[in-house]
């Protein structure tokens, strides 16, 4: 995966394999297109001074990645044997979401609709002693690394990991005057 392109980059990669050859694999990098976005919740109309509507994004029908509102994801690559291994997903010190990555897998789990003004974290928690996993963690949208370490599989309760923003997709600006 290459990460970190705007739009109009140049990017290149070789590939080798175990004869000696090796070709050159290369192009330019153009972000894709925001989605057609449908909101629930949003009056036909509306005049400067109505009171404030909460309005969501429709992500119905879009893969996981491809969803509008922040997001990002921790990849375990791969998980140990312990199958009771879970990963806790927190925004402002809430719990948001627990999964279960299974054992001996090639683990991704996303969250979405996150608050990138929030305090977002992740907890890694093992119930026994095992092997020690690599994790990485990253945004969704432009696939930046936002961080990435060693889970230490010791049994003992669970690591801590920091989710900086920004989480950034797409925005729409509304506004009277």
């Amino acid at each position: 995966m290459i990460n970190g392109l705007s739009n109009g980059d140049s990017w290149s990669f070789d590939v080798s394999d175990g004869a000696g050859c090796t070709q050159t694999i290369s192009g330019t990098y153009t972000e894709c297109p925001c989605p057609t976005i449908d909101y629930s919740g949003l009056p036909a109309t509306m005049a400067c001074d109505d009171p404030a509507v909460l309005i969501q994004a429709d992500e119905s029908g879009m893969a996981p990645g491809e969803s509008i509102s922040p997001c990002y994801y921790v990849q375990i690559m791969p998980t140990n044997g312990n199958a009771n291994n879970t990963i806790n997903y927190y925004e402002n010190g809430t719990l948001i979401g627990t999964l279960t990555p299974g054992a001996n897998t090639m683990y991704q789990g996303y969250i979405s609709f996150i608050s990138p003004s929030a305090n977002n974290t992740v907890e890694l928690c093992d119930v026994s002693a095992g092997t020690n996993m690599e994790y990485m963690v990253f945004d969704c949208h432009s696939g930046n690394l936002i961080a990435s370490g060693t889970w230490i599989a010791d049994g003992v309760g669970c690591e801590v990991i920091t989710v900086t923003p920004p989480f950034d997709r797409c925005s729409c600006r509304v506004g009277c005057g």
